[in-house]
């Protein structure tokens, strides 16, 4: 079987491969095929044309050797895979039974897909906010409030506890420093969960789709610091055209019932972060480039229609666990948002199955990783 770091270690195993055939190549080059004196412009493009096919050669080598290795290794884990489930006996079983085969093969899956795209998405954007995140709460946050704000965290974690003690909604526990320590805790994996789940729409949100947009408008429910915003702007971002990043224009909300708060904690490193990247359509009288509206799980009433309607990608990420799932709720947003994507992530099945129900009943199209860790369903636009 092939192991997943041959995978990674195909550009080394190949570079001296490589290396013998660019440098043949220029030697010819030099032997046989460059005059003697001054050359021609004709002759002076030709050389160059020469120097690009060799360079061309040489990195199609290496991609075709890429997806080589890389789908030896994804045949090779699907096979084992599928010999394990043809000695299980046990049938007819409910579905939910192959989670514990297939949340592992999936973890490998996704790894792998990531790591070859790291090739050419670079999460520059991702990088530099969690830069500017972790140093503001460093600066900001005490060792006595960080301490306080861990226990308030273990209990949002607590499901069981939280079910026994009946505390089902946990949003307003999200005090500043609360906010804070998550902000340092959890940002970036919540920012590369949400970059992730856009993968399973790659080829329907490509470079030459997001090319024929001049502003982005792009929304977080229950939000929190914009860590998921970030992931929508980092994705965008890597796709887009190389020519179109330096003027990409985005419209970034995060609605959350703790907005007021949220946005005292994490306006400064957002700004920070995002001003290489945001271009236009930021709050001229602020200079913010984050927009914070309220919103209550449990109130449909503060579902802005108006806004969401606006909006072309919509992330909820790790949010669905902190309050009772209200039907209506969850309704009117998928009507109000006909036109977007709606990204969901989540640690569970049970309320992603119930949010999968009701975009059945709109008729809304739906693409569901439910066997894998974590869930992620996406809502597509009508």
């Amino acid at each position: 079987m092939f192991k997943s770091s041959k995978v990674l270690t195909v550009y080394a195993s190949h570079r001296s491969k490589i290396m013998r055939i660019f440098c043949k190549k220029m030697a010819e080059m030099q032997e046989n095929q460059i005059p003697a004196g001054d050359v021609t412009k004709d002759e002076y493009l030709a050389l160059f044309n020469q120097i690009v096919a060799a360079k061309q050669n040489s990195l199609n080598e290496m991609i075709k050797n890429l997806q080589a290795q890389v789908m030896a290794d994804f045949e090779a884990r699907t096979a084992t895979l599928r010999s394990e489930l043809g000695i299980i006996n046990v049938f007819p079983a409910p579905p939910d039974s192959i989670v514990n085969k297939s949340i592992p093969y999936t973890d490998y899956t996704n790894k792998l897909i990531a790591r070859v795209g790291h090739a050419f998405m670079t999460r520059e954007v991702i990088h530099e906010v969690c830069n500017q995140i972790t140093t503001h709460c460093a600066k900001t946050l005490t060792a006595e409030a960080s301490e306080k704000a861990k226990k308030d965290f273990d209990l949002i974690c607590n499901y069981s506890k939280r079910k026994k003690d009946n505390i089902p909604n946990t949003g307003t526990m999200y005090g500043k420093e609360l906010c804070l320590y998550l902000m340092s805790k959890t940002f970036k994996k919540s920012a590369v969960d949400a970059y992730e789940s856009y993968f399973a729409i790659s080829d329907l949100v490509t470079s030459q789709t997001l090319a024929n947009k001049d502003v982005f408008n792009v929304g977080s429910i229950g939000g929190g610091p914009g860590s998921d915003l970030v992931g929508s702007v980092a994705f965008i971002y890597d796709t887009l055209p190389l020519n179109k990043r330096a003027s990409l224009k985005c419209q970034l909300t995060v609605f959350d019932i703790m907005d007021t708060n949220w946005k005292e904690a994490a306006i400064k490193p957002l700004n920070w972060g995002l001003y290489k990247y945001v271009r236009m359509d930021y709050d001229k009288q602020t200079d913010d480039r984050v927009h914070f509206e309220h919103i209550d799980f449990n109130k449909p009433e503060t579902v802005d229609v108006e806004k969401l309607s606006k909006l072309d990608f919509i992330t909820v990420c790790w949010a669905l666990n902190e309050a009772t799932f209200n039907e209506e709720f969850w309704t009117k947003v998928f009507q109000a948002a006909s036109k977007a994507y709606i990204l969901i992530v989540e640690g569970k099945e049970d309320k992603t199955d119930l949010l999968k129900t009701i975009a059945d009943k709109l008729g809304r199209k739906v693409r569901y990783d439910r066997y894998e860790n974590p869930r992620k369903l996406i809502i597509l636009p009508q």
